[in-house]
């Protein structure tokens, strides 16, 4: 059986809201007025990373993958039919991570991150960024001083 990984985003005046599963959508749309009209299915393509890389990951936290280099790094990925790359980096005690370059004026606040649960891996795929392109991650701390880093698993960009 193939496993789908899919999220509802329901639009109010006011914001978007993520909606995991029927009960959330049907409790949202009673408390926040939403109609079923503008629900929009979506692909969580951070839950289908998470499904293809799962036994890397899981030997990752365990400390004994030797393939770390097929997560970690920059890599080619094509999602809903945009060409980019997949950016995934470990940095445990970051408050935020995020991706500079070029492409985007080293403007650490146009291509956020997201972490990874419990494994203090951030991830994140961006159609903007070209072959070739420098890049380094903008690495917040807790303190909010922010550190630019080298991707220590660069060898795609």
């Amino acid at each position: 059986m193939t496993k789908k990984a899919t999220t509802v985003h329901a639009k109010t005046a006011k914001k978007t809201l993520k909606l995991s599963d029927k009960k959330s959508c049907i409790r949202s749309a009673s408390t926040k007025r939403v109609r079923a009209a503008k629900l929009t299915p979506v692909i969580d393509y951070h839950a289908a990373w998470e499904l293809a890389n799962q036994a890397d990951l899981l030997a990752f936290q365990q400390g004994h993958c030797n393939r770390i280099y097929n997560v970690l790094g920059s890599h080619p990925a094509t999602e809903e039919e945009k060409s980019g790359y997949h950016f995934a980096v470990w940095a445990p005690n970051a408050k935020s991570v995020s991706v500079v370059g070029d492409f985007n004026q080293w403007d650490s606040k146009k291509n956020p991150m997201y972490l990874h649960n419990e494994t203090g891996i951030w991830c994140g795929f961006f159609d903007d960024v070209k072959h070739g392109e420098y890049y380094k991650y903008a690495i917040t701390a807790q303190d909010d001083a922010v550190y630019l880093r080298s991707d220590p698993y660069a060898i795609w960009c």
